[in-house]
């Protein structure tokens, strides 16, 4: 990379850096490029360069947000350490990305955008589907998860119990109420 492509990535970066911190902080409709460019240190002129619309500029964020939450979850699975510490490590890192979009944010992205419904469609099959299922049978093979339980099964479990997990009262509930919790996540109604 020359000197002027690294200034530019540079730019481009502090652009979705600045747009991440407040789209998140107040949602796509409450912010106006020109506070973007304020923060990014930028023109808004070069803001519209690289990224055209306001909108184009938030689905960009989000795919950049998403790859760097993958990017870590991979991290996760390849490190040397037992599977349970692996999905609760995820899950806490799933529960703290959830948390960091705010209400406003979610409502805010048009999720019925053609463009947006692509890229999250194209997304799915090419990196969470597949990432769900390595995860999964590394479970499997370790014994942690039952050998005879389909993947879409416990992609389901999981999913229900990621959702109660990232509850925003979550973590005010009781220490019982957490460990029951664990309990069920790990050995279901009927126990071990």
């Amino acid at each position: 990379m020359n000197g002027y492509e690294r200034r530019s990535q540079k730019k481009r970066d502090a652009i979705l850096d600045a747009a991440q911190k407040l789209f998140l902080e107040r949602g796509l409709q409450d912010v106006h490029v020109s506070e973007i460019a304020k923060e990014a240190n930028v023109s808004q002129v070069t803001i519209y360069h690289y990224f055209g619309t306001k909108q184009a500029l938030a689905l960009e964020m989000l795919k950049r947000y998403m790859n760097r939450a993958m990017d870590e979850a991979e991290q996760l699975l390849a490190r040397d350490i037992p599977f349970r510490e692996k999905l609760a490590l995820l899950f806490m890192e799933q529960g703290e990305l959830a948390n960091q979009f705010s209400d406003t944010f979610m409502r805010s992205i048009a999720w019925d955008d053609p463009e947006i419904q692509a890229f999250y469609q194209a997304y799915a099959n090419e990196r969470t589907i597949p990432f769900f299922r390595t995860f999964v049978e590394k479970g499997k093979r370790e014994g942690a998860i039952e050998s005879h339980l389909s993947f879409e099964a416990v992609v389901a479990y999981l999913s229900q119990f990621r959702q109660l997990f990232s509850q925003p009262d979550f973590l005010k509930t009781s220490r019982k109420y957490k460990e029951d919790l664990g309990h069920l996540f790990y050995y279901g109604l009927l126990g071990k």
